[in-house]
């Protein structure tokens, strides 16, 4: 069988694509059989970002599937040191990119909105580094 980057990643939905106007939890992704993941921010056109309507981006993580025990995630990268913040023009559209390296299995991005932000935005979570595989789809 050969192997290609589809056999050793699973892409789950973390936030569903909306024109958001509030703040969100995105889906609880179980980790379970995987020893990375990152979540793909994707947003669309903007209806009022500035520096005082914005979207500020977090990962909660804990060992409860319900996330009962959630926490903000301390272990977490970006590229290009990206603040994790859609703030301003430019921004949108465009995609972002934030990796989770802590050891909890399961984690979910949220959206915090701040005074009165609107965007279209959508997410993926990325898991990789399949503890076997194929990965599953």
């Amino acid at each position: 069988m050969a192997r290609n980057l589809l056999h050793n990643i699973d892409v789950r939905v973390a936030i569903v694509p909306t024109d958001w106007t509030a703040t969100t939890s995105g889906a609880i992704i179980d980790r379970n059989g995987y020893e990375s993941i990152v979540f793909q921010i994707n947003a669309g056109a903007e209806t009022a970002l500035d520096s005082s309507n914005y979207f500020t981006f977090t990962i909660q993580e804990g060992d409860d599937s319900a996330l009962s025990d959630a926490a903000t995630a301390t272990k977490v990268d970006t590229v290009d040191s990206w603040d994790k913040v859609l703030n301003a023009a430019g921004e949108t559209p465009g995609t972002y990119e934030i990796s989770y390296y802590g050891d909890k299995r399961y984690c979910r991005l949220v959206m915090t909105e701040t005074a009165t932000a609107q965007c279209i935005v959508g997410a993926v979570a990325i898991l990789g580094h399949a503890t076997h595989g194929p990965a599953a789809s």
